[in-house]
């Protein structure tokens, strides 16, 4: 059987993700193999999958790395949300600054096919 690394380096993502589905239903307490599969969930856009793969890493090996790549993940995901779905993004403090606000008008109007009145707003 092929290991998920091998598939990876010969550039089959797919047989990568199997093999590393695989070792998880073999060993569902490897918190490593979880990892790796959360990092392939990662590869193939199954965000959602990526994040209940961590979260059963840590319950079986509480890491405080888990904690971090779970934070990065969700944060990726709400960007992905902002790029193609239009959702407001979060910012730091209250409110967004008048920058913030400038740029977030000029992707809106991208979005609408607006590229003269994102070129302004920006």
């Amino acid at each position: 059987m092929t290991t998920a690394g091998d598939a990876l380096r010969a550039g089959d993502i797919a047989g990568a993700l199997a093999a590393a589905t695989a070792a998880v239903k073999a060993a569902p307490t490897d918190a490593d193999a979880r990892w790796l599969l959360a990092e392939l969930l990662l590869l193939t856009g199954e965000a959602e999958r990526a994040d209940r793969m961590l979260d059963a890493a840590a319950l079986h090996e509480p890491n405080p790395a888990v904690l971090e790549f779970r934070k990065l993940l969700r944060a990726e995901v709400l960007r992905m949300q902002v790029l193609r779905e239009g959702r407001a993004p979060k910012y730091q403090g209250d409110e967004a600054t008048p920058a913030q606000q400038a740029a977030l008008r000029a992707r809106m109007l991208l979005r609408l096919g607006d590229a003269d009145g994102a070129s302004e707003a920006a």
